[in-house]
Formats: C-alpha cells, structure tokens, sequence
C-alpha cells in the first residue's frame, strides 16, 4: 500500500510509525510502493478505519482519533 502523502510517508519511516505499521519489512514495501516524487505535502480526506485501529492499538493516536 503507498503512502498517500509526504508527511505520511515521514511518520511511517518514525519509529513510532516503524512500531505501528509492523516493522521495517513492512515499511519497505510501502516504500517500493510509494511514487515520493508526485506525493503532495499532506493528503486530504481521512485515514481509514483499518488504519485507526491499527494506530489506537499501537498506542500512537490521540483520544480523538480513536475508532467508533
């Protein structure tokens, strides 16, 4: 899956994004998969709920962020 922005693709290389994504494997594949040269700065819309829940359990969202 690529990363849909740069500053996404920033937190997921962080070692919290490292933690909450599944490791260094993981990140090189959303890495091989990402085009960095047409990234915009940040995305718009949302992040998905598969995503949210992934983040809460990691412990990386806020209290606001948490999935319903």
């Amino acid at each position: 899956m690529p990363f849909r922005s740069r500053a996404q693709s920033r937190w997921g290389n962080s070692p919290a994004g490292l933690r909450a994504l599944g490791g260094k494997d993981k990140i090189d594949e959303w890495n091989a998969s990402t085009d960095l040269g047409s990234l915009p700065e940040k995305a718009e819309g949302m992040i998905s709920k598969a995503l949210k829940r992934k983040l809460a359990v990691a412990g990386v969202l806020g209290k606001r962020f948490q999935p319903k």
